[in-house]
């Protein structure tokens, strides 16, 4: 009986008026988008001992201030595994090999502002990217 009395009382005491009803709250909606980048069309940055740089700038995406400033940006490449399997994997992304004794590696990354989005990759010196997909989701 006495354990029941202080459960009964815990649950009790806790109660009170409701206050009162806040601001509602905007339902969160991502932006979704699908930018490809053609092997050909990346713009060459230069290269250094070992390593081929590349990018490619996206204008007129809907990236608004709201965004840029208190939103987020989550981007990820589209890619075929090992096995034939297309995958999504997160960006930034760094991916290493090795084929016949020689190590190469790839690497993916991005920025942006308000209006643009700008996707990166390093390659081994001499090679292109190849075609590559990106997805981004924005969230105001």
């Amino acid at each position: 009986v006495l354990l029941l009395s202080i459960i009964a009382f815990t649950f009790t005491s806790c109660e009170g008026p409701t206050g009162p009803q806040g601001e509602p709250g905007k339902d969160l909606e991502f932006y979704r988008e699908t930018f490809e980048v053609k092997s050909g069309d990346w713009i060459s940055d230069g290269s250094d001992d070992n390593v081929s740089f590349f990018s490619y700038l996206f204008t007129d995406v809907d990236v608004s201030e709201y965004t840029y400033d208190k939103g987020a940006v989550f981007v990820f490449l589209y890619r075929v595994d090992s096995k034939g399997n297309e995958t999504q994997t997160l960006v930034p992304f760094s991916y290493e090999d090795e084929i016949d004794g020689v190590k190469w590696k790839e690497k993916y990354d991005y920025d942006f502002d308000s209006g643009s989005i700008c996707f990166y990759a390093e390659c081994k010196k001499g090679q292109r990217p190849p075609t590559c997909e990106f997805r981004v989701l924005m969230a105001p």
